[in-house]
C-alpha cells in the first residue's frame, strides 16, 4: 500500500509542474559574428544583413550592402555581393567569392573572408581585400586591387602536406608567410 502512495504522489507532483508551465532548456541562439540574423534563409537584400547558413551544404548570396556572412557548416558556395562584406566559411570545403562570383563583375568592394577549417577557395575579385585561408589547405585568388592573402594556419599531417596557394593578380598585394606558393 505504501507503494501505491508514493507512485501516486510523484504523478501528481508531474501534472503539477505541467500545469504551472515549468519550461525545459532554452534553445540557443545562433549569432554570427556576435550578431542575429536579421534575413531568413540564403539569400540577403540591397541593405546591410546577417546571414547565417545551415549546418548543410549552403549556396548563400549576400546581395548589396555590407552584410556579415556565416556559412556554418557543409560545402558551402557563399557569394557576398556589392557591399563591404564579413564573411566567415566554417567547416567544411568552402567556395567563397567576395563579390557577385561572375567573371565578369565590374564592381568591387574591400571584402574580409575567413576560410575556416576545411579546403576552401576565396576569390576576392575586384576591389582590395583580405582573405584569410585559415586551417588547411586553401587558394585564395585576391583579384584586382591591392589584397592581403594569409593562407593560415595549416599544418603537416603523417599522410601528406597541407598547401595554401596565394595568388594577388593586379595591385600591390601583400603576402604573409603563411602562403606556401605564390603566383602574382
Amino acid at each position: 500500500m505504501v507503494r501505491r502512495i508514493g507512485v501516486l504522489a510523484a504523478a501528481i507532483v508531474a501534472l503539477s509542474a505541467a500545469a504551472v508551465g515549468v519550461a525545459g532548456p532554452a534553445s540557443a541562439v545562433v549569432t554570427c559574428n556576435g550578431m542575429q540574423e536579421t534575413v531568413s534563409g540564403n539569400t540577403g537584400t540591397g541593405g546591410d544583413d546577417v546571414i547565417i547558413g545551415t549546418d548543410g551544404n549552403d549556396v548563400i548570396d549576400g546581395r548589396g550592402g555590407d552584410d556579415t556572412i556565416c556559412a556554418r557548416g557543409g560545402v558551402d558556395n557563399v557569394y557576398g555581393g556589392r557591399g563591404e562584406d564579413l564573411i566567415f566559411g566554417g567547416p567544411g570545403a568552402d567556395f567563397i567569392w567576395g563579390d557577385s562570383g561572375s567573371p565578369s563583375a565590374t564592381f568591387g568592394d574591400r571584402d574580409t573572408v575567413f576560410g575556416g577549417d576545411g579546403n576552401d577557395y576565396i576569390d576576392g575579385q575586384i576591389g582590395g581585400d583580405d582573405l584569410n585561408g585559415d586551417a588547411d589547405s586553401d587558394t585564395l585568388l585576391g583579384g584586382d586591387g591591392p589584397d592581403t592573402l594569409d593562407g593560415g594556419t595549416g599544418q603537416v599531417e603523417t599522410t601528406g602536406s597541407v598547401t595554401d596557394l596565394c595568388e594577388g593578380e593586379g595591385g600591390n598585394d601583400t603576402y604573409l608567410a603563411t602562403c606556401e606558393q605564390i603566383v602574382d
